[in-house]
């Protein structure tokens, strides 16, 4: 058996998998395997499978710090650190602060609960829309998180009146 994950250690090609004549399977601990040759490996037996749940922690983390990295400016902060100057004037007239803002989830499951709950300690209205609509679940979301269930248009518009106020 070999353990992989989409990043890491390498592609395993079609040379790699002929050089281990007795592996059997290649398990991802992760979602996607397309860094693995599936082809050489369906020639030879080699199972290719996902440990999908693996990395759930990570990802929920990095989603909720990509939306933080989003609103408060870092990426062009850093490519003004990287040119070789710093205008924090610049930066900070492109930037917000999350607390008192109105985050927009599409989809309640697991992972944009779990995110939801990260969020909270921000101090966010949150809104969320499924395709279920409002169901018994829902005064979980509600409870729980804060979370009130808007049509989907609603969301938007108030997710983004919330996060980005005309100047």
């Amino acid at each position: 058996m070999f353990i992989t994950t989409p990043f890491w250690p390498t592609y395993l090609s079609g040379d790699d998998l002929r050089r281990a004549p007795r592996l059997k399977l290649v398990l991802t601990a992760g979602v996607g395997s397309d860094h693995v040759d599936s082809d050489t490996a369906a020639e030879l037996g080699i199972t290719v499978a996902e440990f999908t749940g693996s990395n759930v922690v990570s990802v929920r983390r990095a989603r909720r710090d990509a939306a933080l990295t989003l609103v408060r400016n870092y990426i062009p902060a850093y490519q003004q650190v990287v040119d070789g100057r710093w205008d924090i004037a610049d930066n900070a007239a492109r930037s917000h602060d999350i607390e008192d803002k109105t985050v927009g989830i599409i989809g309640m499951g697991h992972d944009r609960a779990a995110i939801a709950l990260r969020l909270k300690g921000f101090d966010v209205r949150m809104l969320y829309n499924t395709l279920h609509g409002v169901t018994a679940c829902s005064c979980t979301e509600e409870a729980v998180f804060g979370a009130r269930f808007k049509h989907l248009d609603d969301l938007v518009a108030q997710s983004a009146r919330s996060c980005c106020p005309a100047r």
